[in-house]
Order: C-alpha cells, then structure tokens, then sequence
C-alpha cells in the first residue's frame, strides 16, 4: 500500500510542479524558478523519507549524510 500512496503522489508532485513552475516563470527568473523547485522538491522528499523509513535513515553512517549533500 505505501508504494501505490507514493506512486500516487509522485504523479500529482509531478504534475503540480510544471504547473506552479509555468506560472512562476512569469515573475520571477528562470534560476530563482529552478532554486525554489529543487529546495521544496528536497523538503518533500525528506519528510516522505522520514515518515516511511526513518529508523532506517537513523541508522545510517554520519559520513552517507556527507555524501547526500555532495
């Protein structure tokens, strides 16, 4: 069940994304447009991770979290 929940949501952050971005683009740069989408994208993604898997994530290395930023 969490992968069809998260196949779903994949599918409306896509969509939602090109949406918000087209109209974005219309006031702001392209740059600023692309920053704002990865660091939201990014925060998502984290907070997905986490409420799935995070003992898991917990357990990992503090070096892997290094590499995670790289």
């Amino acid at each position: 069940m969490p992968g069809v929940v998260l196949g779903l949501s994949a599918g409306v952050g896509f969509g939602a994304s090109a949406v918000f971005a087209r109209l974005s683009m219309q006031h702001i740069h392209a740059t600023s447009g692309t920053l704002a989408s990865l660091i939201v994208g990014t925060l998502v993604t984290t907070a997905l991770a986490f409420r799935f898997c995070a003992e898991g994530i917990l357990g990992l290395a503090g070096v892997a979290f290094l590499w995670f930023l790289l």
